[in-house]
């Protein structure tokens, strides 16, 4: 599997970042510690280093994604930063994808950004995948930042306690008896070459799982990564919002095949449309039928028909929400083996393996089409819909079961927003 995402550094990058500015961009960067209130967007003051004078331990956030100034390759870069505005949905309940399991070898040590809070995911030296509190409960170290994996047990850097696969401390470097403290952990799925992670916004335990989806005859997943300053029901909101595959993406006779149907956490919509070869449809158009299977807001899988080609892709959404305004989003996209065998049978699974990576940049294309929309829009609790929206005001009925208060997707209740 090839993982497309990566942050392009370049040696100009390096020479001093001027204060409150984008050193890769040259733009202003916005702060979700104090919303702009001392920041330099919106004509607001210019911020000292790049720190929130309300909120000392925020930095600033930069537009340009997390790490060093860059852009994705082969994806259009937004032409000015997003404008955050205050949350108005806390982070919902569900599965969310922190990963494709290559990138996380047996020993490795990876900080992450998830539901709001400080993590740190590690493999330990049998194979398995923990995803734990990053902060050490001795003294507080990041663990994620220079501990190290002991077996099966995450070896903090600062005093050499110990953690196991639950979050125990089992042992420390004073050859005593380690203290009777555990550090939380979070509960991870691992399939088809993906790690999913539960987050609660109760505090609930999962109560219900994913199902695979990548048994069969299909290729190996190719992803990519999007740094985003949405919410995942925005996103997932996409799923059934019709009106915007022919004003956004240019589909054409969009229709659904059956009504939206929803089963617990499981949503289930149909459409068909028709889609130009090339932006001009001078080479012609292809009728496209696709079914969408959402789980949660946090993982769509998306099968898709192409004909007369005969041509089946299943693509994935998959939203990490970071926080509660920024989220990071990762596609992936399979193509269907032949049903063949015998000797032809490996030139056939490479000829699919060429056609998924000839795809997956138009799949790249259309998503990107998308993120600015996502990146400066707000949630409208109360939206004034039109004949032709789509299912809507179902799919938001559906979401209200993910969150503590089913009444902030209805705007009737104050939200709790993590940050």
């Amino acid at each position: 599997m090839m993982r497309t995402f990566d942050m392009v550094h370049s040696p100009a990058m390096d020479g001093p970042r001027p204060p409150g500015a984008c050193r890769g961009r040259g733009i202003r960067l916005w702060c979700p510690g104090c919303q702009g209130r001392t920041g330099v967007a919106r004509g607001g003051r210019r911020m000292a280093g790049g720190v929130c004078p309300l909120r000392p331990a925020r930095r600033t956030l930069h537009p340009c994604g997390p790490g060093p100034s860059g852009v994705i390759p082969g994806a259009s870069v937004l032409p000015d930063p997003p404008l955050w505005s205050p949350p108005m949905l806390p982070i919902p309940s569900g599965w969310f994808c922190i990963g494709a399991s290559e990138t996380l070898p047996r020993h490795a040590v990876r900080p992450l950004r998830f539901a709001g809070q400080d993590r740190v995911l590690f493999r330990t030296a049998s194979g398995e995948a923990v995803l734990m509190e990053a902060y050490c409960p001795h003294l507080g170290a990041h663990m994620g930042h220079g501990g190290t994996v002991e077996g099966e047990t995450l070896r903090c850097p600062f005093h050499g306690f110990r953690f196991d696969g639950s979050g125990a401390c089992t042992a420390t470097e004073y050859g005593q008896r380690p203290p009777r403290v555990r550090a939380g952990t979070v509960p991870l799925d691992e399939q088809d070459g993906l790690l999913f992670a539960w987050h609660g916004s109760r505090g609930e335990a999962p109560g219900w799982h994913l199902p695979p989806t990548g048994q069969g005859s299909w290729t190996a997943i190719r992803l990519h990564e999007i740094p985003l300053s949405t919410h995942p029901q925005e996103i997932a909101e996409n799923s059934v919002d019709v009106g915007h595959l022919r004003a956004v993406h240019g589909y054409e006779s969009v229709q659904e095949r059956e009504p939206l149907r929803t089963d617990g956490p499981n949503l289930e919509a149909r459409y068909r449309f028709r889609r130009r070869l090339e932006p001009t449809g001078r080479l012609g158009r292809l009728t496209v039928t696709i079914d969408i299977h959402q789980w949660g807001l946090g993982c769509a899988m998306v099968d898709t028909h192409v004909a007369p080609m005969g041509l089946r892709l299943r693509n994935y959404v998959l939203a990490m929400p970071e926080d509660a305004s920024r989220t990071l989003l990762r596609i992936g996209l399979r193509v269907a083996l032949p049903e063949v065998r015998g000797p032809v049978r490996g030139a056939a699974d490479l000829a699919m393996r060429l056609v998924r990576d000839a795809s997956f940049p138009g799949y790249v294309h259309d998503v990107m089409q998308d993120a600015p929309i996502w990146n400066h829009k707000v949630f409208e609790p109360r939206p004034a819909l039109a004949r032709g929206d789509g299912p809507i005001a179902e799919y938001r009925r559906w979401t209200e079961q993910f969150y503590p208060d089913p009444a902030v997707v209805r705007g009737t209740a104050p939200s709790e927003a993590a940050e």
